[in-house]
């Protein structure tokens, strides 16, 4: 039986490594007894410990701060799994996912799906974000966790990988940095957390599966057009990456990715707003959201565009011998 007087342990919440938390024990005992945004500059202390954690936890300890009611949990390394296969039982009795809109009697099952999910993410090496909000007699002492699978490590040893992980095949005119990749990818992600936190479950009941593939490539725009904002908001001469990326997501089509082919929505994000100085996470997810608005096709001409690619994709697979 699970014992929860190991589980609230340092050695366990160690383990657990929570990003912006866990890896710098002084910043868990300021964000974890936030009431409000932050109105203190951090001490010197906390500071010094801030600039040791990697890029990517400061990025989302940037985040925690902004949002005092969310907690960040980044997955990453051996001990993913083991901390994944006890997470439901961190998150409490009640505990329930707030990425699809569901009745309360698929609660658990969802639960359940939500976890497998993550673990195909962990396996695959994969990016991903997923909210959660926060049961009873939880260890968690926010009110909701938003669990991200991103291991820096293969980023640190191949300089190519972000271009890599975004093409099958690459030339030097192409690459993009990884540290770049990392940081966009990251705003991605946690846009998915913040979404569902400030505006509900993006993804609705449905029994049909192109109208859920749909909602699935508007929540993905709107993350990119968020990323794209908070990159040009944070990143000196942003457009340079912005727009081979933005390239990047259009060749998605080439692996039936129709979810990721978000290249407009990125070029309308970089040139609607050239200089819109700094703004708050709501302003940013509510200009996202206008800006996939301005653009996105109506659900009828996206049936149309994926059923074209399907039948473009078959005849490429029966000419070339490939699959899809």
């Amino acid at each position: 039986m699970f014992n929860r007087s190991i589980v609230k342990s340092s050695q366990l919440i160690a383990l657990i490594n929570l990003a912006l938390l866990l890896t710098t024990p002084l910043l868990s005992q300021e964000l974890s007894h936030a009431k409000g945004p932050l109105k203190q500059p951090l001490s010197a202390h906390d500071q010094s410990a801030l600039s040791a954690a990697e890029p990517i936890d400061r990025q989302l300890a940037k985040y925690a701060r902004q949002v005092p009611e969310m907690g960040f949990l980044r997955l990453y390394g051996d001990k993913a799994a083991n901390i994944l296969s006890q997470l439901p039982e961190l998150l409490g009795d009640g505990a329930m996912n707030m990425d699809y809109e569901h009745n309360t009697s698929v609660r658990n099952t969802l639960m359940e799906l939500q976890m497998y999910r993550i673990g195909l993410m962990l396996d695959k090496d994969l990016p991903s974000a997923t909210l959660f909000k926060v049961g009873d007699d939880s260890v968690f002492e926010h009110k909701y966790l938003c669990v991200i699978t991103l291991d820096l490590t293969p980023y640190k040893q191949t300089p190519s990988y972000a271009t890599q992980f975004m093409l099958s095949g690459y030339n030097d005119s192409v690459l993009i940095e990884n540290d770049a990749f990392l940081k966009f990818t990251v705003d991605h992600e946690v846009f998915h957390c913040l979404d569902a936190y400030f505006n509900g479950p993006p993804i609705k009941k449905t029994q049909s599966q192109v109208v859920n593939h749909y909602q699935q490539y508007i929540n993905e725009a709107r993350a990119d057009a968020f990323s794209t904002l908070t990159f040009k908001q944070n990143v000196k001469n942003p457009n340079h990456f912005l727009n081979i990326f933005a390239a990047m997501r259009t060749l998605s089509v080439l692996n039936l990715d129709l979810q990721h082919f978000t290249g407009d929505v990125i070029r309308h994000s970089i040139n609607t707003f050239q200089d819109f100085g700094i703004q708050s996470i709501e302003t940013l997810i509510d200009m996202s959201r206008e800006l996939v608005n301005d653009i996105i096709p109506s659900y009828e001409v996206y049936g149309i565009r994926l059923a074209s690619t399907i039948q473009m994709l078959k005849q490429r697979d029966d000419k070339y011998g490939t699959h899809l």
